[in-house]
């Protein structure tokens, strides 16, 4: 007799609160002021670990709140001319336009399947980054590109395969 594995989620997983542990210290060290190349891309995984292991609503707002804090941390000493309020307020609205992709990522891949699914977070993160970044009077500045641009070895891999 064959068993069927459902794609439903939430999954079960009692590690949820680990995965977002991991993924915030490592935020911290993804972009801003710090930036380790594969702290970006290991973040990304284990967000997206934990907001599967989770409901939709509760999920998001705990990674969204994760995000932020950890984008004040990440971003506060590169921005000396600002005051503590437009800290915040940077960090804050950072945080919450990151986590666009991963909500729509929760979202779409239990009405997908195949490989379909596989597609959704990268073509959702770069929707995202292009829409936020393009009409930017800054340019491009925080953008997750920047990064991966200090190792060689990740920036050769992720021009084959992609962010």
């Amino acid at each position: 007799m064959n068993q069927v594995r459902s794609s439903r989620l939430p999954i079960a997983d009692r590690r949820s609160w680990l995965w977002l542990a991991i993924a915030a210290i490592l935020l911290v060290f993804a972009n801003g002021m710090y930036r380790l190349p594969l702290a970006g891309l290991l973040a990304s995984l284990f967000l997206i670990r934990f907001l599967r292991t989770r409901k939709v609503g509760a999920g998001y707002l705990l990674m969204m709140l994760a995000l932020m804090a950890a984008n004040i941390i990440a971003w506060w000493d590169l921005m000396p001319h600002f005051t503590t309020p437009v800290r915040i307020i940077f960090g804050l609205m950072t945080g919450l336009l990151y986590t666009i992709p991963f909500l729509l990522d929760r979202v779409l891949v239990g009405r997908l399947s195949g490989f379909v699914t596989t597609l959704v977070y990268p073509f959702a993160g770069a929707a995202v980054e292009f829409l936020t970044l393009w009409p930017d009077p800054i340019g491009t500045y925080g953008s997750w590109a920047y990064s991966q641009f200090s190792s060689v070895h990740l920036t050769q891999i992720a021009s084959i395969t992609g962010m």
